[in-house]
């Protein structure tokens, strides 16, 4: 399994603990996707529909390449990858 280091938008870090990155454990990006499940049930609900999907107004970034152009069931991660989610945030 590679070690893959998560990076949440700072507007998440209350639904995590504090925390703004953790790592998972994962061969692929829906493995990775899984574990944040896991680990992270609270920051799932704001990031995956229930589908599993991601949410429409969500972007994650396996290192610099956006994962809506690859396929997340077989695109392979390895130790050090990073996984960047980034949310649409509108208001006043």
């Amino acid at each position: 399994m590679a070690s893959v280091q998560i990076e949440l938008p700072q507007v998440m870090t209350h639904m995590a603990d504090g925390l703004r990155e953790f790592c998972v454990e994962a061969n692929t990006v829906s493995g990775a996707f899984d574990e944040i499940r896991a680990q992270q049930p609270k920051v799932a609900l704001h990031l995956f529909d229930e589908s599993r999907r991601l949410r429409p107004h969500v972007l994650c970034f396996i290192n610099d390449t956006n994962s809506r152009w690859l396929d997340i069931e077989t695109h392979a991660l390895g130790d050090g990858d990073q996984l960047i989610f980034m949310q649409a945030v509108s208001g006043r």
